[in-house]
């Protein structure tokens, strides 16, 4: 009875931990015997401290013996009931993203896939391409190839670099011929 007075009262850090290190093992238990996994039981035994922090104010000890052991038992069992619908929930959202995986991917036909599948190549070894060839190139012409591909037009790239617009689109084809190439070299080697 003076801890619980003295969480209702003082609710400092000290009694509080006087709390856990008696309590948590009790706690651990109800929700173990509850058929829960140790890392379950762990998050339950974390929601109830949590609620009984909250709650201790209101809680009234008429003096009966285990009144308080109950309290703590009724809190960790509404603890695991909360986890398990917290569960569900997850699970259902879970299982209602396979379901709607699973219908997108019926309505999908094979030409669809075919043509995702080749669109999707062609960036993976043009990305490829490009981090290989990165180190071949001036810093000036990667920057300049970088701003084209974020659609800067040509003369927008030769005001932000202060160069010359001629300048721009030799750069901008050099980079091009170089990218073809490794791409050509990639494709060869994965055939």
């Amino acid at each position: 009875i003076s801890l619980i007075q003295k969480l209702q009262e003082d609710r400092n850090d000290e009694s509080w931990n006087e709390f856990i290190d008696l309590y948590e093992g009790y706690i651990f238990t109800i929700a173990k015997k509850m058929n829960f996994c140790d890392d379950d039981c762990y998050d339950i035994m974390q929601t109830a401290f949590v609620k009984i922090w909250s709650k201790v104010n209101s809680f009234e000890h008429g003096g009966n013996a285990g009144q308080f052991r109950r309290w703590l038992a009724v809190i960790t069992r509404n603890s695991g009931l909360n986890h398990i619908d917290k569960r569900k929930r997850e699970q259902a959202k879970h299982d209602k993203f396979y379901d709607d995986q699973a219908n997108y991917l019926n309505t999908v036909t094979e030409p669809e896939i075919e043509k995702m599948a080749e669109k999707e190549w062609a960036i993976y070894v043009t990305n490829l391409a490009w981090k290989n060839v990165q180190n071949d190139i001036s810093q000036s012409q990667k920057e300049i190839f970088e701003m084209t591909l974020d659609g800067k037009s040509r003369p927008e790239i030769a005001e932000a670099l202060e160069i010359p617009l001629n300048t721009v689109s030799v750069y901008k084809r050099r980079v091009t011929a170089i990218l073809q190439k490794e791409i050509k070299r990639l494709e060869q080697n994965f055939n």
